[in-house]
């Protein structure tokens, strides 16, 4: 259930393990995130779903050029 404004999650909560967040990208603001993490303090929150998010090839090229200029820019920090 919602946890912010409603009271439902923190109903619930004492009889969970944990709670899970889900956050829409683009949509939900970082602050309603927090006020809802604040809110189930009663409960730990074992996670965060970012869900709808759009993720296009252009992205995926740009992160990988950036992890392979960063591996061979200092071979000392390079994992073994």
């Amino acid at each position: 259930p919602p946890a912010v404004p409603f009271a439902d999650a923190n109903i619930m909560a004492p009889y969970s393990d944990g709670s899970l967040i889900v956050v829409r990208s683009g949509s939900t603001p970082r602050q309603l995130v927090l006020s809802a993490q604040q809110a189930m303090s009663s409960n730990e929150v074992v996670g965060i779903v970012l869900n709808d998010l759009e993720f296009n090839l252009a992205d995926r090229r740009h992160l990988y050029d950036h992890d392979y200029y960063e591996y061979y820019r200092d071979p000392d920090k390079r994992k073994t």
